[in-house]
């Protein structure tokens, strides 16, 4: 689950924020670290794919658990996609 909000500040600074929420139900603490590690390298990665001036917050559900960096990482991008964070005159 990905949710946004575009900040006039980020986007001065050409920057954007990430927040990575993992509930206990996904898994105990070794398992919520690593998919935030995950997901924050899969951001950082991509980090040019994105538009500026974003806020952004994942929400990892219990499948994220299962699921290996290949598959976290094109989730997170169908995402972002759908929600049309991604630049426009990129594609991948």
């Amino acid at each position: 689950m990905m949710y946004f909000v575009e900040n006039p500040e980020n986007k001065e600074n050409k920057i954007n924020r990430i927040g990575i929420s993992v509930s206990k139900r996904v898994g105990n603490s070794v398992v919520r670290h690593r998919i935030k590690r995950v997901v924050r390298e899969i951001f950082r990665l991509n980090d040019a794919m994105f538009r500026k001036g974003l806020d952004i917050v994942i929400v990892a559900r219990v499948e994220a658990s299962r699921k290996d960096y290949r598959e976290l990482e094109a989730a997170v991008m169908q995402l972002a996609e759908r929600l049309g964070l991604k630049e426009k005159n990129l594609s991948k």
